[in-house]
């Protein structure tokens, strides 16, 4: 009897270690929190812990950008893409990167495979636009736009940005003229 009650406690003291789902759902968490940091700490233990889980990496890859990693970031979801093809967010944060250090094409060809994944998504159609605008494809960039602005709460978000814009242009000239 003694011996059972001395296994039953060790049984109980040893800590599990959390699975691959528990730590996503964290670390998204800490994420959409702005835990940036704390995201971080938690997916570098368990890269060490599932360093072929394509999700996890892709996580990882995302706290590395939000915290200004972007060419660790651009390696975490590359990783992740070479384990899994279809994770969508490798996709769209790999087109993030490669917005970031102006590697427009790649980034075009990153967000548009997100988009086969997720064909409705405004975020990355948004982002996308604005690559192509980038690279000189004013037409294309134009009718992402146009897709994007059939959303009420996208299209009242470009209304704002597009009046930025042409203040930001002729504010000068305004200036000079009075």
């Amino acid at each position: 009897m003694r011996r059972q009650l001395r296994l039953t406690r060790r049984s109980e003291t040893r800590v599990r270690a959390p699975s691959p789902q528990q730590i996503l759902g964290r670390s998204t968490n800490l994420l959409l929190r702005g835990a940036y940091r704390e995201a971080l700490q938690i997916l570098r233990a368990a890269i060490r812990r599932h360093s072929d889980n394509a999700p996890i990496l892709a996580r990882y890859g995302d706290a590395l950008y939000q915290t200004g990693k972007i060419d660790a970031a651009r390696n975490a979801y590359i990783r992740a893409l070479a384990l899994d093809e279809s994770i969508f967010q490798a996709w769209y944060g790999q087109g993030m990167a490669q917005y970031s250090f102006e590697a427009y094409a790649a980034s075009i060809r990153c967000f548009r495979q997100a988009l086969v994944l997720r064909p409705r998504d405004l975020a990355v159609r948004f982002h996308l636009a604005n690559a192509l605008f980038e690279m000189g494809e004013v037409d294309n960039a134009i009718d992402e736009l146009l897709v994007v602005g059939r959303n009420a709460r996208w299209r009242r978000a470009l209304r704002k940005i597009a009046i930025f814009i042409v203040f930001a242009r002729f504010a000068p000239v305004l200036v000079t003229i009075w």
